[in-house]
């Protein structure tokens, strides 16, 4: 399905009032994988770009099933967090997914420390475009029970077709997270949130699986007074 510029941008403005009713949780969400990775990252030191993939895609997946059941309106269950790290048919397609950015990270170390410097610049952009293959790719996975290689032949042409839809998301996604940063950085961790839900949007838009959310959502009533939110 052919996606426009004007629905990417309708699924942001749609995404903030889906994420209003869970946003703390999702935030801690956000939080304790950011800690998770920087910890990580820490460790590795310039070993992270290499080895690194392997840990934020199964957490970055745990984030997309935490916003899919927002989406869905489910209970929240923050241990859906590690879902991936639970389920070993779906790590394993997420490991052979996250393995050509460990192998890039690795071209990209191997470049800096030999000082070919000219081709840093080309290998960043196939690392940024494989980054977007390997996100939808993700989500198959995830939401459609594809294996790894399928998910990502499935990707390559949908992403193709809707090129301008998927520079739009990133572009807003960016200035929303900048947005985020700025606003104490406490704004990112809504920021985050409500850009997972429009990636889903997006999925479920390009690849025809079912809305989750009904376009004309409305969040739901606050509570009466005096009684607990």
């Amino acid at each position: 399905m052919s996606i426009s510029a004007e629905q990417v941008v309708g699924y942001f403005k749609e995404s903030i009032d889906v994420v209003k009713p869970n946003w703390p949780m999702l935030a801690l969400a956000v939080l304790v994988v950011g800690v998770i990775v920087a910890v990580v990252s820490q460790i590795l030191g310039q070993f992270g770009p290499i080895v690194l993939p392997l840990l934020s895609v199964p957490l970055m997946a745990g984030l997309l099933v935490l916003a899919r059941a927002n989406l869905n309106r489910e209970t929240f269950d923050f241990a859906k967090l590690f879902f991936a790290f639970n389920n070993t048919p779906v790590l394993v397609n997420l490991l052979i997914l996250a393995a050509p950015s460990c192998a890039l990270g690795l071209l990209q170390y191997l470049v800096i420390k030999s000082g070919i410097l000219i081709l840093a610049l080309p290998l960043m952009l196939v690392m940024v475009a494989y980054g977007v293959l390997s996100l939808f790719a993700t989500m198959r996975v995830l939401f459609a029970g594809r294996d790894a290689v399928t998910a990502l032949k499935e990707a390559v042409p949908v992403v193709l077709s809707n090129i301008v839809a998927v520079l739009v998301f990133f572009v807003l996604a960016v200035i929303a997270i900048l947005c985020g940063v700025l606003a104490l950085i406490i704004g990112v961790f809504f920021a985050v949130p409500v850009v997972y839900t429009v990636m889903l949007r997006l999925h479920d838009a390009m690849f025809g699986y079912g809305y989750a959310v009904p376009q004309n959502f409305t969040p739901p009533p606050p509570p009466p007074p005096g009684m607990p939110g």
